[in-house]
């Protein structure tokens, strides 16, 4: 008897129609199920190989076998969002969209209504796509308390949120003071509140950066850029490159120098850069650096700068 010739093995040409055949393409490209013969389609363990490679091959199989939980557990844990082309039936089984969610959280979008709606389905979801939320029932978006834990730890996904929640400045207050400590999901909070002068105070506070995104008129108020200033310079000048109104102002400038004095000696010399840029005279950013401990002999409209009358503003 002779042996068969060295060298790596050579699968026959593809044969539709063939059993054998095709059960050795779709081990290797669970795909090539879209080609095999429609008999060959409703072929368990043909097509549990195919999904098995490729989840997403449950788009070719049989409609049977699409209802099948052996075939559609074996698709979604190699695919989760081979949820999509699983039966009404599955879509709607909390074990079998948990299991999809598990692999790709994005598979919740083509869970039922009544799952997207879940909180402990959506959240799951989420621990594998943070923008999962976005797929979650209209009933969770506007959930307040649900909502709250989730832009604790996804701040950007108050995006998402009911315009009701969006409004909430409580919701907005727990996005900026989530994980990653990114202010911009306050972008998403409607100009109303972006330019209520107390709301943003308090923004400030929990995330210097907040500044960048307060209504255009808080950009010329001495409290607004002074909590800024005191919080980062950085961007307490980002607010002042904004609105010129403030350059000059001795009090702004000072709390900039001892802030950055406060840091490091490198954000001093880059607060005095950024003051020159603006046109700030070199004798006005001498007697702030030199004189910061000092007040202002001369009284700023509004009052004069304590930190007191910073943290007295109103709340809402």
């Amino acid at each position: 008897m002779g042996s068969r010739p060295p060298g790596p093995f050579v699968p026959p040409p593809f044969d539709p129609s063939d059993y054998w055949t095709v059960l050795v393409y779709v081990r290797n490209d669970g795909m090539r199920l879209e080609h095999a013969a429609a008999r060959l389609r409703s072929e368990k363990p043909i097509v549990m190989d195919a999904v098995k490679q490729n989840g997403m091959a449950l788009r070719f199989a049989a409609a049977p076998l699409r209802s099948d939980r052996d075939v559609v557990k074996a698709a979604v844990n190699e695919n989760g969002l081979a949820l999509r082309y699983a039966s009404e039936e599955f879509r709607a089984d909390r074990t079998c969209v948990l299991r999809a969610v598990r692999q790709n959280g994005d598979a919740i979008q083509h869970a039922s209504d009544e799952l997207k709606a879940d909180p402990k389905v959506v959240l799951r979801a989420m621990e594998t796509s943070e923008i999962a939320f976005r797929h979650a029932a209209a009933s969770l978006k506007g959930n307040r308390e649900f909502v709250l834990g989730v832009v604790r730890d996804y701040p950007d996904e108050l995006e998402h949120a009911s315009e009701e929640l969006k409004a909430d400045a409580e919701v907005v207050l727990a996005a900026l003071g989530g994980r990653g400590d990114n202010p911009s999901a306050i972008r998403f909070a409607p100009i109303a509140l972006r330019g209520n002068k107390g709301f943003m105070l308090r923004a400030i506070r929990a995330n210097p950066g907040a500044v960048q995104y307060a209504a255009v008129d808080l950009f010329a108020d001495v409290d607004v850029v002074s909590e800024a200033m005191d919080g980062n310079p950085n961007f307490g000048i980002g607010a002042l490159v904004k609105n010129p109104a403030l350059r000059n102002n001795i009090d702004i400038a000072r709390i900039a120098f001892r802030r950055a004095k406060e840091i490091n000696p490198a954000v001093v010399a880059q607060v005095k850069r950024e003051y020159i840029k603006m046109g700030v005279s070199e004798d006005f950013i001498e007697h702030a650096m030199n004189e910061d401990d000092k007040p202002s002999k001369k009284p700023r409209k509004g009052g004069r700068l304590t930190r007191k009358r910073l943290y007295l503003e109103s709340s809402i």
